[in-house]
């Protein structure tokens, strides 16, 4: 029973590692890269559709785009949504930071305000 939830455990660690790499590299090497053509509205306000919508087709994942109310209380989601904000800090593909979406690292902490001006 124990080596069974740890191979449950192991293996769900193993996917989220994956999983994070997968997602820097697609949103650092397609979204920024051939794909910003989709992408670019995401980094303008937003609109009720936008053209990076399209990638919740082409990946089968859900789009979120506003966490800060759930993660309000929690200092690691304070993290990733700044990192998130420090990578909306450019409209353009050029110069843009922070492509992960399950890690940040300490340096956007939530009482550090780390986007551009």
């Amino acid at each position: 029973m124990i080596v069974q939830w740890s191979a449950y455990i192991l293996t769900s660690l193993a996917s989220a590692i994956f999983f994070e790499f997968v997602a820097w590299f697609m949103h650092k090497y397609v979204m920024h890269g051939f794909g910003w053509f989709l992408h670019e509205d995401h980094h303008r306000p937003r609109h009720k559709l936008q053209k990076n919508d399209a990638y919740a087709l082409f990946f089968s994942r859900y789009h979120v785009s506003q966490a800060d109310q759930a993660a309000a209380k929690n200092p690691y989601m304070k993290r990733i949504i700044n990192a998130h904000r420090t990578h909306h800090s450019t409209a353009t593909k050029e110069g843009a930071v922070s492509f992960s979406f399950l890690y940040a690292p300490k340096k956007y902490a939530a009482d550090r305000d780390t986007r551009r001006g």
